[in-house]
């Protein structure tokens, strides 16, 4: 249970490392056409469509994650049964959703893009895996 524990830690780090790289494409050079001009097609490319949903979401597995290493197995496994069908989903969602509104007068409601589907999937997602971990953890189950 650590070392798989640890292996998802390892890699949702490397993704929050990718999410503020691709977040960062100003910065790191990126998008950068000249001296003084950078591509803000580009920069919507990277920052919103990659950046933002790569560290949001991995950075709500790395927080859920970090505390699962501190609990008991049936915890984990309980919380891994959750996660092995959610992450997919989330995926699914952060790809499919366009990557910017199509504007109008938001009449339905607000406008759906990559980031707010990124703050949504992600806040989703970490409120049921501290539910999965509060409830499982607060059982009448002995620790090991």
């Amino acid at each position: 249970m650590k070392k798989q524990i640890s292996i998802i830690l390892i890699v949702s780090i490397l993704l929050v490392g990718l999410g503020v790289f691709f977040g960062s494409a100003d910065k790191v050079g990126l998008c950068l056409v000249d001296e003084t001009y950078y591509d803000t097609t580009c920069m919507t490319k990277y920052v919103e469509k990659i950046g933002q949903p790569l560290l949001f979401f991995s950075f709500s597995i790395f927080i859920s994650v970090l505390i699962l290493f501190f609990v008991r197995e049936s915890t984990y496994l309980a919380w891994r049964k959750f996660a092995m069908w959610a992450v997919p989903i989330g995926a699914i969602i952060l790809f499919l959703v366009p990557g910017s509104s199509g504007g109008g007068l938001g009449i339905s409601g607000p406008d759906l893009t990559k980031e707010t589907a990124s703050w949504g999937v992600s806040i989703i997602f970490l409120i049921i895996s501290l539910f999965i971990i509060i409830k499982n953890s607060l059982s009448g189950e002995t620790t090991k």
